[in-house]
């Protein structure tokens, strides 16, 4: 498995006990008053070291049969040998109730800690240094849109009691607590009673992370500088590398964005740098059906992309009452699974990377007033009343002020900013989820997302026979370029509020050629009529995998997970050949040539133990800074053209010196015209540079491992508790989609059948301890692509023969 640097948990306490034991009673003393006091960003540990209340009177939780007040009916807890909870029921109440205390048991730290984010209550914890983020989520909206949708949530009385039990379950874990988690010792605090509220908040930063994208005001930013044509040249809505996932029936191709569609600048100018979701949160999915299928039935595989961390953001069980039986994985602090199958269908996800966020100029009637224009009339903002509550010191006060235009994020005088998200509306998405759970066929299958608005994913459908594709979720119905700058506050601005028509959706039912896939790239093609926007996830990770379904006339499971495995790096395979072609005849000298001679070589696998993708990947990065980083000024860090646009210039420019995209080549702060290949050269040397200051001066030890530094930080980063260094195969842009802190933190493939049979892996397994050896679970067997079957059995009866261990919940 190769080594890791870093000390496990275990490891670690292994550490203090010797050091303890050896180190003398000064030596002693002194680091535990240092761990009393704490010390800039490290938290006092005194208390974990404790000898009578922290990691040496730590035991990890086992779980036995018990009690709990609110069970109508026993429940059946098994464990499997992989550590998956099976849950039975004779009822979904009761079920929940038994699944919220099994998760609490797991997760408790990680479910405390992550529902605070949206809600704006890590300062409660951290004080001055999470300021800035609750600010941010508090003048978002977030809570008030909490409120709005638990409201939502409780019209409905069978979600309303399902919710209630779940929180009911952690609530009595809570109370049987006999010892903190380890981390509420580290950080001095203590778990709260769990609410409903709680799990909203959870799914609030779920669809933040994958629907909270915006550049919008980005790309006003360099409007007030170049122009609207120069940002539709250098991001373009369509690309000719994009991959569709719906194919348009329409006939005609419908006009594209024009400078002229963009009267309106905005005069601010001192927006700042807001929260935004990790780039890649999305996930790759693919089915076929009977006809491309070697076993005669539909096969899925599901993969999901976000930040790695420890423990995993998903939690892996099977759930059965005399309803449903499921088998699949669901987000921690959720009751239920969001991703999976039963025996006649399954489903999953990819992230529809739609924009559902605007941002709008409000004019203010003064530098202090809350009423602003909206036409011809002047009205009268709504202020809430909010709070931050800070660690050992003051609560802060907050004013939330809301327009028709969306909650005001920033002001500069009479002009601010407000923002209109489409995920402040939810409706009924865990009724939609839990609509599947009983689903027969893939017609049921697409049905139950009839109530799901936000996130937008491309949920696939797989039944026994047939495949299907289309998006959940809430289809804005634009004009052409909305959405694409900071927009004017006025009274015809279009507000999110009108779909696009139910028959004009985008779907693919059965398709001729027997398969559907989607891994986040643009949805439709330019003969579809309404306007999409135009930021969509890079298109190489869908190509590759239509490139692999497409080369074989029947695909098996292992097909599946071996397609899951590729680490063909698609952009190399592109853009490589240009970048040596544009070196021309420059003399290199040693080791240069022997580095060139390599990435011309090169397969264009990303190994971990390779050296030429590391080199071609900062070359690349290198590449894309010094072609636009410099007179342009391209507002934040890394926002640059998308990668195709890229490869276009460097098709065009290489053809043809003199093409109109030499203009981004050359360095407008020199004196010289700098060519293509004085960038390419000169981007080479400084890769060369950044990788000797990363990995040493002998570049014959240079790895992409190091490059790509794949690591599973704890949730919380509290040190120690994370995993680094991984050596892992796989790039960002391959299928296998990996790089540093993010790609897929859970996989699986089905195989339909008379009982369907299916591989999974979910890195870190579902234990939360810290302290315990099933903390860093599956990691490393999912770092090598190896997938274990799942254990989905028909009844308890099955399930208690093959079990590990039992655990029987009562009334």
């Amino acid at each position: 498995m190769g080594e890791v640097t870093g000390s496990s948990p275990v490891q670690t306490t292994n550490l203090f006990m010797k050091w303890f034991n050896f180190g003398g009673l000064i030596l002693a003393i002194v680091w535990t008053a240092f761990l009393a006091l704490g010390f800039k960003s490290v938290p006092p540990l005194g208390a974990l070291l404790s000898v009578n209340q922290g990691v040496w009177a730590h035991k990890p939780v086992v779980l036995g049969d018990r009690r709990i007040e609110g069970l109508k009916n026993p429940v059946t807890v098994t464990f499997d040998g992989a550590g998956v909870p099976h849950f039975f029921a004779a009822n979904e109440a009761d079920l929940l109730m038994a699944q919220g205390f099994v998760m609490a048991s797991q997760r408790l730290f990680q479910m405390d800690l992550i529902t605070r984010v949206t809600d704006g209550r890590l300062s409660e914890w951290f004080g001055d240094k999470s300021v800035k983020s609750d600010e941010f989520f508090v003048r978002f909206g977030m809570r008030e849109s909490a409120r709005e949708t638990l409201e939502t949530f409780n019209s409905d009385p069978e979600t309303a009691n399902l919710l209630s039990a779940f929180a009911s379950g952690v609530n009595a874990y809570i109370g049987s607590l006999e010892q903190l988690p380890p981390e509420y010792i580290i950080i001095g605090q203590k778990p709260e009673p769990w609410s409903v509220m709680r799990i909203i908040h959870m799914g609030k930063q779920l669809t933040f992370g994958l629907a909270g994208r915006s550049f919008d005001h980005y790309l006003s930013r360099i409007q007030q500088s170049l122009g609207a044509a120069k940002v539709l040249d250098l991001f373009p809505e369509f690309s000719e590398l994009d991959d569709f996932i719906y194919p348009s029936p329409h006939p005609v191709v419908r006009r594209r964005e024009r400078p002229e569609d963009f009267p309106f600048v905005s005069r601010l100018s001192k927006v700042p740098f807001f929260p935004l979701p990790a780039a890649g949160n999305g996930s790759n999915n693919w089915a076929v059906s009977a006809k491309k299928s070697t076993t005669g039935m539909s096969i899925m595989a599901n993969d999901t992309h976000l930040g790695h961390t420890l423990p995993n953001v998903w939690y892996e069980a099977q759930l059965s009452t005399p309803e449903f039986n499921i088998y699949g994985v669901g987000l921690v602090a959720i009751p239920g699974l969001v991703n999976g199958f039963n025996s006649k269908i399954s489903w999953g996800p990819t992230n529809g990377t739609l924009d559902v966020l605007d941002y709008f100029e409000v004019e203010f009637e003064s530098d202090s007033s809350n009423k602003y224009r909206f036409g011809e009339e002047w009205l009268e903002a709504e202020v809430q009343e909010e709070d931050i509550r800070l660690v050992n010191g003051p609560t802060r006060e907050l004013d939330v002020v809301w327009t028709r235009f969306g909650a005001i994020l920033h002001r500069e005088g009479k002009l601010g900013l407000a923002v209109k998200w489409r995920g402040h509306s939810t409706q009924h998405e865990l009724k939609a989820i839990h609509n599947l759970y009983s689903s027969k066929n893939i017609t049921e299958c697409l049905a139950s997302f009839a109530v799901w608005s936000v996130p937008v994913q491309n949920f696939i459908c797989a039944d026994q026979k047939d495949v299907a594709i289309q998006p959940a979720g809430y289809l804005p119905k634009r004009q052409i370029g909305e959405g694409r700058f900071i927009m004017a506050g006025d009274a015809k601005a279009g507000l999110l509020e009108n779909p696009i028509p139910e028959r004009e959706r985008p779907r693919l039912i059965r398709p001729a050629n027997g398969m559907v896939l989607s891994a986040n790239a643009r949805m439709t093609d330019e003969k579809y009529p309404h306007y999409m926007g135009w930021d969509f996830e890079e298109p190489f990770r869908a190509r590759m995998i239509r490139r692999r379904l497409l080369e074989k006339d029947k695909l098996s499971p292992e097909d599946f997970i071996k397609i899951q495995n590729d680490t063909f790096d698609p952009i190399a395979e592109l853009v490589l050949p240009l970048m040596l072609e544009a070196l021309g005849n420059y003399q290199f000298q040693e080791p240069h040539i022997e580095a060139l001679i390599e990435l011309r070589k090169w397969n264009y696998l990303d190994l971990s133990s390779a050296r030429a993708p590391a080199i071609f990947k900062e070359w690349f990065e290198q590449l894309k800074i010094a072609l636009f980083e410099d007179e342009y000024k391209v507002q934040g860090s890394g926002f640059f053209p998308k990668d195709p646009r890229v490869i276009e210039l460097l098709r065009r420019v290489s053809k043809n010196p003199a093409d109109s995209d030499a203009q981004w080549v050359d360095n407008k702060g020199t004196k010289a015209v700098e060519t293509l290949n004085d960038v390419v050269v000169s981007s080479f040397f400084m890769a060369w540079i950044r990788l000797t200051d990363q990995q040493g001066a002998d570049f014959r030890q240079w790895t992409f491992r190091k490059w790509a530094r794949t690591r599973f930080p704890h949730v919380a980063r509290l040190p120690g508790f994370g995993v680094f260094d991984i050596p892992m195969d796989g790039g960002n842009d391959s299928i296998r989609g990996n790089q540093g802190n993010h790609g897929a933190v859970y996989k699986i493939v089905v195989a339909h059948g008379e009982w369907p049979k299916a591989w999974i892996q979910v890195p870190g397994g579902n234990e939360g301890d810290p302290f315990t050896r099933e903390y860093q679970r599956h990691l490393y067997e999912w770092a090598e692509g190896k997938m274990r079957p799942a254990e989905f059995y028909h009844d308890v009866s099955e399930a208690k023969d093959k079990a590990q261990r039992v655990v029987v919940f009562s009334p």
